[in-house]
């Protein structure tokens, strides 16, 4: 089943998905107009994944070993200023 959703993501670590441990895929799309950054709860402009404007970020099980928690785990993301709309699907 696929879960869809926009995100308003700001200046502190912003909850883009939960824990799934049944995920199979992820995308991240940054549909605002500054760079976000993604990672897991203790993400900051300086230590993220930086996804620039207008694009997108993509990451599926068969990527992953079978000892990448952050696969399945809860995903972030924050902005260096004001906020951002991201959208994110999982299947």
């Amino acid at each position: 089943m696929a879960i869809q959703k926009a995100v308003s993501v700001g200046t502190g670590a912003t909850l883009l998905t939960a824990v799934n441990n049944t995920r199979t895929r992820l995308a991240i799309f940054n549909n605002g107009s500054a760079a976000i950054f993604i990672g897991d709860a203790t993400v900051t402009t300086a230590n993220g994944f930086p996804v620039p404007a207008g694009q997108s970020f993509s990451v599926s099980a068969n990527d992953m070993g079978p000892a990448d928690l952050l696969f399945g785990g809860a995903w972030y993301a924050i902005v260096a200023a004001s906020t951002n709309d991201v959208r994110v699907l999982e299947l």
